[in-house]
């Protein structure tokens, strides 16, 4: 009888395992607060910096627990929103390099957030190497007058 209850709780966590919630693949409808009529600043400043900051502190020092992880999660979730939002609205009329380096961040965010569901600090720091070069490639393009991200004001 107890090697049966052995394979039940073993079939148990497998399924619970297997059912566990992966990283997002669609996008979300957006947060509430933003919207296609949202500046691309408002954007910036409440989901692309939060969500490209939780990752960059997630470099500096992995995360240790599953909370922790969750967080790093979270905070590419947040990334993935903003970059889709960019490409909605007003703000990639006529511009065909906003989508691109816009769907790339995006990607990429989406690339961070598989590793941090993963808990695989060494994916998270290439997937965010590669977002980061798209925001740069982005500053330079509209934002900082090819000065790019790292530019003293």
């Amino acid at each position: 009888m107890s090697g049966k209850l052995a394979t039940l709780a073993t079939l148990s966590l497998v399924l619970a395992a297997c059912s566990a919630k992966a990283p997002s693949t669609a996008t979300a409808p957006p947060s509430p607060g933003y919207s296609d009529a949202s500046t691309s600043a408002d954007i910036h400043a409440g989901l692309l910096t939060p969500g490209s900051d939780t990752l960059y502190a997630a470099e500096s020092e992995p995360p240790a627990t599953p909370e922790a992880w969750a967080k790093v999660e979270a905070g590419a979730e947040q990334l993935i929103e903003g970059a889709a939002l960019m490409q909605t609205g007003s703000r990639p009329e006529g511009r065909a390099e906003w989508i691109r380096i816009s769907k790339a961040v995006e990607d990429a965010a989406r690339r961070s957030a598989s590793a941090a569901h993963a808990h695989d600090a060494d994916a998270l720091a290439a997937a965010d190497g590669d977002f980061t070069a798209q925001c740069e490639d982005c500053h330079n393009a509209f934002r900082d007058a090819g000065g790019g991200m790292m530019r003293k004001p």
